[in-house]
């Protein structure tokens, strides 16, 4: 998704196990790319791709580089842009 290569659920091929994933339910779907779309926003102020900007969240020096996740599970209750100090 953070490619950009994925729109919707019909993107995925069809034997594909994302399918049968509830993040990627049909109800879930739109309120992912709402989250690609503010880190693609985010990634794209700071000069970064998406994809960076996602490693830099999940990499085990993010309470150093006080980077985000987007649950919320590494700086408290900060947003995105709260949680991003480049």
């Amino acid at each position: 998704m953070l490619t950009g290569q994925l729109k919707s659920r019909d993107d995925f091929p069809e034997d594909d196990i994302r399918l049968h994933m509830p993040r990627f339910s049909k109800e879930n779907f739109p309120l992912n790319l709402k989250l690609v779309e503010k880190l693609q926003d985010i990634a794209k102020s700071k000069s970064v791709e998406p994809s960076q900007l996602a490693v830099a969240c999940k990499s085990p020096f993010r309470q150093t580089c006080k980077c985000c996740t987007v649950t919320d599970s590494c700086r408290g209750s900060l947003s995105l842009e709260e949680g991003w100090q480049a």
